[in-house]
């Protein structure tokens, strides 16, 4: 038995593909965190074969294919079980794919009913074993797809360094940071990447600055001075609303 009567089911399955369209949608033009992590099945960009999938989802729903629908269903819901998983693992966020995540698992228990469970739940396994195989993961951020990150130091361990400008507790360790990575650097025991992570939207625009600072004079203290000024000019934006 399912919870939900069959119109009320299709109605519901219907809003929440609706809104996975629109979220994937607002993922496109997404300018924080999210722009940072990206994924692809066999090349094809994940967001492309979102609004693919919920339009099939929209398409089974409103000419009332209750199995194929729970299947494809059960099917993202173990994609999503995998994406959410590489998250977790990587440590980084995307608001917009865990909200993606989220109707389809609700659409999934709307359509859900006893007597599949157990084809639901292959069909999920299936989900999470092709993502397992066809995935492809990236957590470069998106402006670093132009000029290289730099490199400073010579020495045997690569330490790179996540930040935001925009971030507060990022900002109130910066210093003390800074001045053990430095110490570092010059006994050359480390070599440096500084990564600037878009989670602020006005971030992107400051790493551009950052790289601008770079070109002038490419020096590790050239690049302290320019993240000392840009975490600085941040913290007086903030303030000033």
């Amino acid at each position: 038995m399912t919870k939900f009567p069959s119109r009320k089911r299709r109605f519901l399955t219907i809003l929440l593909a609706l809104t996975g369209i629109a979220i994937t949608v607002a993922y496109a033009f997404c300018l924080g965190a999210c722009s940072s992590l990206k994924g692809d099945i066999l090349g094809i960009d994940l967001k492309y074969l979102g609004i693919f999938y919920m339009v099939v989802v929209l398409l089974l729903a409103w000419f009332r294919k209750s199995l194929l629908c729970l299947l494809l269903l059960a099917f993202g819901a173990g994609g999503e079980i995998f994406l959410i998983g590489y998250q977790v693992k990587i440590g980084i966020y995307c608001p917009y794919c865990l909200a993606f995540g989220a109707t389809i698992l609700l659409a999934l228990a709307v359509n859900f009913t006893r007597n599949r469970k157990t084809l639901a739940a292959m069909t999920a396994a299936v989900g999470f074993l092709f993502f397992l195989l066809f995935f492809s993961g990236s957590t470069t951020p998106a402006y670093a797809a132009g000029p290289a990150l730099p490199v400073f130091g010579r020495g045997p361990v690569e330490v790179r360094l996540y930040t935001d400008y925009f971030c507060g507790p990022c900002a109130a360790e910066d210093a003390e940071v800074i001045s053990l990575v430095t110490e570092l650097v010059e006994k050359n025991l480390i070599r440096v990447q500084f990564i600037d992570t878009p989670v602020h939207r006005e971030t992107i625009r400051h790493a551009g600055y950052f790289f601008a600072a770079l070109n002038a004079k490419h020096e590790f203290r050239q690049a302290v001075a320019a993240r000392g000024a840009l975490f600085e000019a941040a913290g007086k934006r903030s303030r000033e609303g």
